[in-house]
């Protein structure tokens, strides 16, 4: 899944989602990248899969600005080899897809705001 939000009302199981989904997740070769701003209650848990977890709002401001570094290298990456996304790479120069996964990201406005 490239691009995924979850939404729904407080209780409508969310958060059971994402832990289900990381759990998935989990078995396959990519980097999950955690983003729990509830201190990490419902992320912790996966903290030894995860390759990193900000459990803050100041944790998940530093982490998502080393995923934009990342995500700004795989544009140069790409655009240096001239390809649309990171399957035209051979495969020993393609990077670990990444799948960031954010609870609350409500919590992310309102200290931002």
């Amino acid at each position: 899944v490239p691009h995924a939000l979850t939404v729904g009302a407080n209780q409508s199981g969310k958060s059971m989602y994402q832990r289900n989904l990381i759990s998935g997740l989990a078995k396959l070769p990519v980097g999950l990248v955690g983003i729990d701003c509830k201190r990490g209650v419902e992320q912790r848990g996966f903290a030894p899969r995860l390759s990193a977890l900000a459990v803050t709002p100041d944790e998940a401001d530093g982490l998502l600005e080393a995923l934009v570094g990342e995500m700004e290298e795989r544009f140069d990456l790409l655009s240096s080899h001239g390809v649309p996304d990171m399957w035209g790479l051979p495969a020993k120069m393609r990077p670990v897809p990444l799948v960031v996964l954010v609870d609350e990201v409500a919590e992310l406005f309102l200290v931002a705001a």
